[in-house]
């Protein structure tokens, strides 16, 4: 690897085993223009993604490594932290396993741990499976829990930007009965401020900030 090397390190985790997050990554590290602006860095098992590449029909070369020192950043290769679990032969594509929820957050805690040691750019999240989660005793419901959980973050803010909207979420992962009871005026105002911050942050105030009313025409003063 090149210490002086200026593209930024993104940890990919692998997804659950089971789903679409190993097609995901391959096809993504498929294209050359990737290793353009960024060294990326998968984090998963050697077993399911040679297993994926095989079905693509794709001739890359999956370099498993011990240190990201050993890592080569450029196409045709794809640099993997192989966690090479146990039992990978009894996963099923497309269901419901413990293993697969247990995997899944192995990736992710491992990535985080990587971001500790290395001082990553970005995680870059794939797929993951609540089910799954669960059935493994993992305690946490999602990515935000989760990542929230292992850096140790309180009240952390999700952001998703798509088609050049960037939308933050007042509640998450909670029943509708719960979220309409979520809606207070103190909690709007705080999350108001916070959205505010993060996108001050990121240098992307162009906008205005817009807030979507849970009812019709958002009440019009309790009517």
């Amino acid at each position: 690897m090149n210490q002086i090397d200026g593209r930024p390190l993104i940890i990919i985790p692998m997804g659950d085993p089971n789903g679409i997050g190993p097609e995901i990554v391959l096809k993504a590290l498929l294209d050359p223009h990737v290793y353009d602006w960024c060294r990326p860095l998968v984090v998963g098992d050697a077993f399911c993604l040679a297993q994926t590449l095989s079905i693509l029909d794709q001739k890359v070369h999956l370099h498993t490594i011990d240190s990201i020192e050993d890592a080569h950043f450029h196409f045709g290769f794809i640099d993997l932290v192989d966690l090479s679990h146990d039992g990978l032969e009894t996963l099923k594509q497309g269901h419901v396993q413990a293993l697969a929820g247990r995997c899944a957050f192995d990736y992710i805690h491992r990535s985080v741990a990587l971001i500790t040691a290395y001082g990553a750019g970005a995680i870059a999240t794939t797929p993951i499976n609540k089910e799954s989660l669960r059935a493994a005793n993992i305690p946490f419901i999602g990515h935000t829990e989760i990542l929230a959980g292992l850096t140790d973050t309180d009240n952390p803010l999700t952001l998703f930007e798509t088609s050049g909207l960037r939308v933050f979420f007042l509640s998450r992962h909670v029943s509708l009965r719960e979220a309409c009871d979520l809606v207070t005026f103190d909690r709007v105002y705080t999350t108001a401020k916070r959205c505010y911050q993060a996108l001050k942050q990121l240098d992307v105030l162009e906008q205005p900030l817009a807030v979507a009313g849970l009812n019709p025409h958002s009440g019009e003063h309790g009517l």
